[in-house]
């Protein structure tokens, strides 16, 4: 028998959503940037999946961008905030997942100054290092919302407000 313990990363598909999918990639497969008719129904199809989205998290459409995964997502996110600020430190927690770690790292290399928030056993960052650590210098937040390994939740609540009084951008990976 075996137990499959890592829905939290990947979890199988659902035979309902393989069954739309399946139907989907034999009909759909215009290329929504094309000018023809299976490519403009291809392009309507993705544009009412994202009027969809926009309205369930009560956004606007235009806020909806597709990616391929939470990597791309989260590196989208980073490097855009980023990009214009002229800040070069950023706060992430010490249980980020690999994507954050990894696009800090490679920031590193890019003279970006990485500050690691501790946590304790139950994987809840520091609030009273986070306060002393948001400082004019900060570029950007970055936060796991629930570790992927450890099960530790933050609260991105708090979190957030503690940035929005500094006016410091923050990004959390919710995946």
């Amino acid at each position: 028998m075996n137990i499959y313990l890592d829905n939290a990363a990947t979890t199988k598909i659902d035979e309902k959503v393989l069954s739309l999918l399946n139907k989907s990639l034999r009909e759909d497969w215009g290329n929504p940037s094309s000018l023809y008719k299976k490519g403009k129904e291809a392009k309507e199809k993705i544009e009412n999946a994202r009027k969809v989205i926009a309205k369930t998290l009560n956004a606007k459409p235009k806020e909806i961008i597709f990616t391929s995964g939470a990597t791309e997502s989260n590196t989208l996110a980073i490097r855009g905030i980023l990009g214009v600020s002229r800040k070069k430190e950023i706060l992430i927690s010490a249980m980020e997942h690999a994507s954050i770690k990894n696009l800090c790292h490679e920031l590193q290399k890019e003279k970006y100054i990485v500050h690691k928030i501790p946590v304790n056993k139950k994987g809840e960052i520091n609030i009273k290092v986070l306060k002393e650590k948001l400082t004019k210098n900060i570029a950007l937040v970055s936060m796991i919302h629930a570790n992927n390994e450890t099960g530790g939740i933050q609260d991105i609540q708090k979190i957030a407000d503690l940035c929005a009084q500094k006016n410091i951008p923050f990004h959390t990976d919710a995946v």
